[in-house]
């Protein structure tokens, strides 16, 4: 096991939960508090980003229509691929995730969490689902009432209930 994962074995939380659950939220007041906190989402962007290896092999398999005019990745294209068919949403994760995943080894690295360990928070939505949640100390789950999660998801994405829901 290398460096990277002992320390998230011993001193990484993971925070997860649905979308609209107050995941960020969490997180924010961590980082206000002092705690490193890192981001799953962040990562997914930083490591797709135009001209990336992971953005690459997205349009390889995607097909041309997964890369926006100005190199960068097409995401309502994507979502919608892998939203319909379970076999893009595999393929996608497996580009992705290792990708991810050597990115928190470098922001522990960036942040002295290498050489000197201290406890971290993450939020990555799908700790649970990726089996991810293995190599942290502890999962945190964030949760509330789904009147709450709907109305947190029309105020943030300005849609409707039906669309929320």
């Amino acid at each position: 096991m290398d460096l990277a994962k002992k320390i998230c074995k011993k001193f990484g939380i993971g925070i997860t939960g649905g979308i609209g659950t107050g995941k960020s939220k969490l997180l924010k007041t961590l980082a206000e508090l002092g705690y490193p906190c890192a981001d799953a989402d962040q990562f997914a962007r930083e490591v797709t980003k135009a001209g990336s290896k992971p953005l690459k092999a997205i349009a390889s398999y995607f097909g041309a229509a997964a890369i926006n005019a100005n190199g960068s990745m097409n995401r309502s294209f994507v979502a919608k691929k892998v939203f319909s068919s379970p076999d893009a949403k595999r393929h996608l994760e497996g580009i992705v995730h290792p990708a991810i995943h050597e990115r928190l080894g470098q922001w522990l690295a960036e942040n002295g969490l290498l050489s000197n360990p201290r406890y971290f928070f993450y939020e990555a939505s799908l700790l649970i689902e990726t089996g991810s949640f293995k190599y942290f100390r502890e999962i945190w789950l964030a949760s509330c009432p789904k009147k709450m999660q709907v109305e947190r998801l029309r105020r943030r994405d300005g849609c409707s209930e039906s669309e929320a829901l």
